[in-house]
């Protein structure tokens, strides 16, 4: 399956609003965001297995966890 190019830019857009809309409006960008982040999902998963989804997944998110660990 190809890679949906503007799923990855609506999400990179929607990130970066958060904080700004976080702080001065209701709390709809959060669902926004994880409408999005379902999504695409949803189409990697499409292409993988659950356990290779989990595994990318765990191994993205083991660097900044470890960084923001250390940093707090």
């Amino acid at each position: 399956m190809k890679r949906l190019a503007y799923l990855d830019w609506l999400r990179f857009f929607v990130v970066l609003s958060l904080t700004p809309f976080h702080i001065f409006m209701d709390n709809w960008f959060m669902h926004l965001l994880f409408l999005v982040s379902g999504i695409g999902a949803f189409h990697s998963l499409g292409e993988r297995d659950a356990g290779s989804f989990i595994g990318e997944r765990a191994f993205r998110l083991t660097l900044p966890l470890g960084i923001g660990t250390l940093a707090g």
